[in-house]
């Protein structure tokens, strides 16, 4: 995608924003009055901090957590109802 393209993909995307933080975050940025950086960008919840990746051992625990839940007999959520609560939850979220 050559820069052209990719500007007016974000000015569409702005334009179908109705969310004013989202869109006041986004001035920020381009203004550089908040952190810009991909490592530093503001997350979600209104903290801006230094993402790490997941260690394996952190990934493990998961995936054990999960398999105690499932011999448990407790049920987990299809990929479609949790996409479905994502994007509801996360309106950003649909394209």
């Amino acid at each position: 995608m050559d820069l052209e393209e990719l500007k007016k993909e974000l000015i569409h995307e702005i334009q179908a924003t109705d969310d004013g933080e989202i869109l006041a975050r986004v001035r920020d940025v381009l203004c550089g009055t908040e952190a810009a950086s991909v490592r530093e960008a503001p997350l979600a919840y209104g903290t801006a901090k230094e993402l790490k990746p997941y260690t394996m051992e952190e990934i493990r625990s998961w995936l054990r957590d999960a398999e105690e839940e499932r011999a448990a007999g407790i049920p987990g959520k299809p990929w479609r109802t949790l996409m479905k609560e994502a994007k509801e939850k996360f309106p950003w979220l649909e394209k």
